[in-house]
């Protein structure tokens, strides 16, 4: 998940024109386009008129995907070119388009030491929008993944590749759990890579990510259900 920040320098005298406009039309048109305004400001800076927003996307090439869509929508070429011709240009400049990515450290909506255990000791190895290669054998349809959600793995519990066994953990509160398996050429039923804290939207970004080896995807009833799940996955040690 990203934020974009972007601030227009407006012509004041045309301030509640901008905010018909905008109000009316483009963020409507911007919704259809799967636009998420989080918040919108005004400010005055250096004697400038200033319109400050930012919208939330799942990853940057989501977001410059609808951007383009939207500037070319045939609905809003044609509104802001009547505006023109009626008040003049309302936009004097756009002083500021930037991406915003989180901290490791503030505001995460899921604090995993707070999770049920066994899942608060789970270590994330790999933040979300990492790409990650794989380095598999050659005749292997997945060689690398860009992480939807934050990945990392369940200490004292094995997959069935005899590793540590895999987590995403999204930032949903409480959010969808569950599971994906996924083929790989080690294991002859394949790998479970377990899910938690997640939105729907998620769960199709992850299975889409590992569309080529994709063997099933199942969503939990309950947190409940995904802990017993679990109890088959811990070392024979801590049994």
């Amino acid at each position: 998940m990203i934020h974009q920040l972007r601030i227009y320098r407006i012509h004041p005298d045309l301030k509640t024109v901008f905010d018909d406009r905008f109000r009316d039309h483009a963020s409507r048109i911007m919704k259809s386009y799967d636009f998420n305004i989080v918040a919108m400001w005004y400010s005055e800076c250096e004697g400038n008129t200033e319109f400050v927003y930012i919208l939330k996307w799942p990853d940057e090439d989501t977001m410059r995907k609808q951007w383009v869509a939207f500037m070319a929508d045939t609905e809003w070429e044609a509104i802001k070119k009547q505006s023109r011709e009626t008040y003049g240009e309302m936009v004097l400049a756009k002083v500021r388009d930037q991406v915003l990515t989180d901290t490791d450290w503030f505001g995460r909506a899921v604090n995993i030491s707070e999770l049920p255990a066994p899942l608060n000791t789970i270590v994330i190895e790999n933040k979300r929008g990492t790409y990650k290669d794989f380095q598999a054998a050659s005749n292997y349809p997945l060689k690398g993944v860009t992480y939807p959600v934050d990945y990392g793995f369940l200490p004292g519990y094995l997959g069935e590749d005899k590793a540590d066994l895999d987590f995403f953990v999204g930032e949903e509160n409480p959010g969808l759990c569950g599971y994906i398996r996924v083929s790989r050429p080690d294991t002859e039923n394949g790998e479970t890579k377990f899910f938690t804290n997640v939105t729907a939207e998620n769960i199709n970004a992850i299975c889409e990510a590992f569309k080529p080896v994709l063997l099933e995807s199942y969503e939990y009833s309950s947190a409940d259900e995904l802990l017993d799940s679990l109890k088959s996955f811990r070392k024979e040690a801590d049994v």
